[in-house]
């Protein structure tokens, strides 16, 4: 039986995060976005917002679309708001230590069907 992806959680606003935010709510998907600090949600939406201004501009997109598209973003400041995503990805700072915490967390707030994923580059799946 498959589970229809309504919500991802993306933890991390950095450019990866925010790169992983902007995908998903272009799919149609509901976005939340959870980083420790609320600096970093913000910029990153900003940056979404600014590079769908330019497309806009370019007439790439329309700006009902873009519009659209911010509002399937939410910021999440606790993590505890993640609970009912049907997906997290991962994606915050490249430390074995915090990559573990955010999982190990997750895995208490987390339905056991959330399909938890990480965006790691340079430490072993395995290792997390």
């Amino acid at each position: 039986m498959s589970q229809t992806l309504h919500t991802v959680a993306v933890i991390g606003g950095g450019t990866m995060g925010a790169g992983i935010v902007e995908v998903a709510a272009s799919a149609g998907h509901s976005v939340l976005l959870y980083d420790i600090s609320a600096e970093a949600i913000t910029r990153a939406i900003d940056g979404i917002a600014q590079r769908l201004n330019a497309r806009v501009s370019r007439g790439k997109v329309s700006a009902e679309q873009a519009q659209a598209l911010l509002a399937r973003i939410t910021p999440a400041t606790e993590l505890t708001q993640l609970a009912d995503a049907q997906m997290v990805i991962e994606a915050a700072s490249e430390r074995l230590e915090i990559k573990k915490a955010l999982f190990s967390e997750l895995a208490e707030i987390c339905s056991p069907s959330a399909l938890l994923t990480s965006n790691t580059s340079s430490i072993s799946i395995t290792a997390i």
